[in-house]
């Protein structure tokens, strides 16, 4: 039990190290662009923006299914991958189904797995959540701007005979 437990270990650390990596990455790509994104009107600019962000982010979540499912099929708890995969995504996502079960020794990885998953998509819904907001704020920003300028023109149109 004590060698399972440090497996399971294992993989929670691997899975929260693989979710970091690219939130780290995605965090300086978004630096090094955000120049450019936050003083922008383009709705397009933006939804390009925020497509590349949750397509990263979803490549980040089935790297961490592939992970599990990598070790189940190791171990040989499954008669072949995509079984394994099966599983690894149906316990990630917290749906465990019960079309597909883990032997009853191994249990406890498809609950840690599904523990996982939810702790991965609230930091990934955490990041985009920031993501937006500062959108958000900068689009805000401009709109003030615009505000600003927009009435002093409508005052000296109206001022002029």
């Amino acid at each position: 039990m004590v060698l399972k437990i440090g497996i399971l270990w294992l993989l929670i650390f691997a899975s929260v190290w693989l979710h970091f990596a690219a939130m780290v990455l995605l965090f300086l790509r978004l630096k090094a662009i955000w120049v450019t994104i936050e003083h922008t009107n383009s709705l397009l600019a933006i939804a390009w923006l925020l497509f590349r962000v949750f397509n990263l982010l979803v490549l980040v979540h089935v790297g961490d299914v592939l992970l599990w499912a990598c070790f189940y099929r190791w171990k040989e708890l499954f008669p072949d991958f995509p079984q394994a995969f099966y599983f690894s995504i149906s316990a990630y996502t917290t749906l465990l189904t019960g079309d597909v079960a883990l032997p009853q020794a191994w249990r406890l990885f498809g609950r840690i797995e599904a523990m996982v998953g939810l702790l991965m998509f609230g930091w990934s819904s955490g990041f985009i959540f920031a993501v937006v907001s500062r959108i958000y704020e900068g689009h805000m920003k401009l709109s003030t701007a615009e505000r600003s300028v927009f009435p002093v023109r409508a005052a000296n149109k109206a001022s002029v005979p």
